[in-house]
């Protein structure tokens, strides 16, 4: 069910007598807050009888005589009247005119969709436009054919798609970051890919990718995201070769506060390292020593490692 909101006016904590209300009696101003808000929901235009005040909202005699005494409430017949209520909120008659007027305009709108998806079903399905589609189909290319090949995609009648929300990565996954790691392509988060890879499926439909085989899928996504860093890697440092292991003579020199040693300490955007530690890993780095054995060697994890733990 749908919930309203009632209003209060930007102005209010500039009125002296409300704030002087809020400090000398919080508990009277407080009522007041909520008998606004019982107003709003039970469109009663401000008025609440003598039963809601002291079964609905709970109020005490002597509390109710504070609220009329403090110009809160006004006096009824039958109970009391939030003062100048309809001043800051709308009406009831008000508020039945605009669910009117909004319901005849959803009403409108369904029926218009409703007409052009009717118009459009029988534009597709009239035989003319059917001859002119299987007379105009494109020659599929090699790269279509070697996708359908790969992910052969069920009719829309196959009730057999993986379900991605009870998916998680197997083991092997984990094994082919791990792979690419020793080949030398940057790390790879396979929990944070995994988020993205399930947020990218569920956005589209799993038949917009044609994913048969889910372990498969995401193992193509691995391989290309480690590619995407490798190149990003470069693009940013002129001169990084294309693997993360191969440390070049030249032009670069590792210092405690190069891009590599950074990354090797896991130092977040804007993070700076020990600085006797950065310059130990460099030096390590500058006599050819790869990124791994020079983890080792300063008694450090691996990333190797740790994948291989995680598979």
């Amino acid at each position: 069910m749908k919930v309203g909101f009632a209003q209060l006016r930007n102005d209010l904590w500039t009125n002296e007598k409300m704030r002087r209300i809020a400090q000398e009696h919080p508990k009277e101003f407080a009522l007041w807050v909520i008998s606004i808000s019982f107003c709003s929901d039970k469109l009663t235009d401000g008025r609440i009888s003598d039963y809601a005040i002291s079964e609905l909202l709970g109020v005490k005699k002597r509390q109710k005589e504070r609220m009329f005494e403090l110009g809160l409430w006004d006096e009824t017949e039958d109970g009391a009247c939030v003062h100048d209520y309809l001043e800051s909120q709308n009406s009831r008659e008000e508020i039945e005119q605009m669910k009117t007027s909004n319901a005849k305009r959803q009403a409108k709108h369904r029926a218009k969709q409703r007409k052009d998806n009717a118009d459009g079903n029988a534009l597709r399905n009239s035989p003319y436009n059917r001859q002119v589609t299987d007379t105009n189909l494109k020659p599929k290319t090699k790269n279509q054919k070697e996708r359908e090949k790969e992910n052969p995609s069920p009719s829309d009648d196959d009730g057999h798609w993986p379900d991605v929300d009870a998916w998680h990565p197997s083991p092997s996954c984990y094994q082919r970051a791990v792979e690419l790691r020793e080949r030398g392509l940057p790390f790879v988060d396979v929990p944070d890919l995994e988020a993205e890879f399930r947020d990218a499926i569920k956005a589209k439909g799993i038949r917009h990718y044609g994913y048969r085989d889910l372990d498969a899928a995401f193992a193509s996504w691995i391989t290309k995201r480690a590619k995407s860093l490798r190149d990003e890697r470069q693009a940013a440092t002129p001169g990084l070769p294309a693997t993360a292991d191969a440390i070049p003579a030249k032009p670069h020199k590792h210092t405690w506060k190069c891009a590599h040693v950074l990354d090797l300490l896991r130092c977040e955007d804007g993070e700076s390292p020990d600085v006797d530690l950065g310059c130990h890993l460099a030096d390590l780095l500058n006599t050819g020593t790869s990124p791994d054995q020079a983890l080792e060697q300063l008694g450090l994890p691996t990333r190797s490692d740790e994948l291989k733990e995680i598979a």
